[in-house]
């Protein structure tokens, strides 16, 4: 038996997808235009960086390598929030504020520290570890002296007598508390029973490590008194008594 087609409904069907078409090609050229525009719509315009105090706000952009102009979903999909090669960094969290603005939260390490070795500073944070050796002292970063140092390892604990990074930590919470600005801290002795600090020309004889933040109040309070020139020096041995500052030439 011949087989019958049906001529009528194969052109109703042909015309159908010639109908068709021009419909999808109207979607897709939308859909193409919308994803160029939302791409274009979406890149950075302003990149905010915050808590940032050694590194430069562009120093962080560039280490994380986000640029203005990029497209935001990139950033998102493809962000460092750990930067171990950066020793003074602790984190960096990256929010984003709109469809075209980024947020760069730094949170550094602290550096209690730094003792002169061989030609460096080697940078100490608030756990006694070595973070970092660089040619100069950073400004705030007091220079630590009198200890004993045999050996490093950068990202290792420093050796030294037992109390002195316990001291060393206490001393920079004090001064960060007080607003106070040290310059030498010396463990004359290589030990926690002299301490001798520096604020400029003045020197503070501390003692032992006993009563810390006594001692640290009395010096602030001197140090409000006077100027920053100001030389000479304050027994702090018994903060309980009378603390006096005496010139280096009298008597």
């Amino acid at each position: 038996m011949a087989k019958i087609v049906d001529f009528n409904a194969h052109s109703e069907k042909q015309a159908k997808k010639r109908n068709l078409l021009p419909w999808l090609l109207a979607i897709a050229v939308v859909l193409g235009a919308g994803l160029f525009i939302l791409q274009n719509a979406i890149r950075i315009k302003e990149i905010i960086v915050v808590g940032n105090v050694r590194y430069s706000s562009e120093e962080v952009v560039g280490m994380i390598g986000i640029e203005e102009e990029e497209n935001i979903l990139q950033v998102y999909f493809n962000r460092k929030e750990l930067l171990e090669d950066h020793p003074y960094l602790e984190r960096v969290e990256i929010s984003f504020v709109s469809y075209n603005q980024v947020r760069i939260d730094v949170v550094e390490k602290d550096v209690i520290g730094g003792y002169r070795y061989m030609g460096k500073y080697l940078c100490i944070d608030k756990d006694g570890y070595i973070i970092a050796s660089t040619d100069e002292l950073q400004d705030g970063v007091p220079l630590i002296k009198g200890i004993t140092v045999e050996s490093f390892v950068d990202g290792e604990p420093l050796a030294v007598k037992d109390g002195v990074l316990g001291t060393l930590l206490t001393l920079h919470q004090l001064q960060n508390k007080y607003s106070m600005k040290l310059d030498i801290i010396d463990f004359r002795y290589a030990g926690v029973t002299d301490i001798l600090l520096g604020h400029g020309k003045l020197l503070l004889f501390l003692g032992t490590s006993e009563q810390l933040e006594s001692k640290i109040e009395k010096a602030s309070q001197i140090l409000a008194q006077v100027g920053d020139d100001t030389d000479g020096y304050v027994d702090l041995t018994n903060p309980d008594g009378r603390v006096i500052l005496k010139k280096f030439n009298s008597n």
